[in-house]
């Protein structure tokens, strides 16, 4: 009795985190379709690419990319650093 509650218990956390992460997903791509300044946008899909690192690792090695790309473009080094931040930690949970 007490491993299925237990069990119930693991399952109902475990949902609710991944709720909550696709809560912050989508609220960094709305975010992202509003933002103006490239540093911004640098910067969400920086932080998109995190929120996607163990979930879809695919999904952040690409926001990665894209983030790197427009931050070495303006020249804005703060932002190539979290770009490639987050794309390592998704390309090393890839194995």
């Amino acid at each position: 009795m007490k491993n299925k509650l237990t069990l119930i218990l693991l399952l109902t956390l475990s949902w609710s985190n991944i709720h909550a992460q696709q809560k912050e997903i989508d609220s960094l791509k709305f975010e992202l379709s509003r933002a103006k300044h490239d540093t911004s946008r640098v910067m969400i899909m920086s932080f998109l690419s995190a929120s996607y690192r163990y979930s879809y690792q695919d999904s952040a090695v690409i926001y990665g990319q894209r983030a790197y790309a427009l931050a070495t473009e303006i020249k804005f080094i703060k932002g190539a650093i979290y770009a490639l931040s987050f794309q390592s930690f998704a390309i090393l949970n890839t194995g």
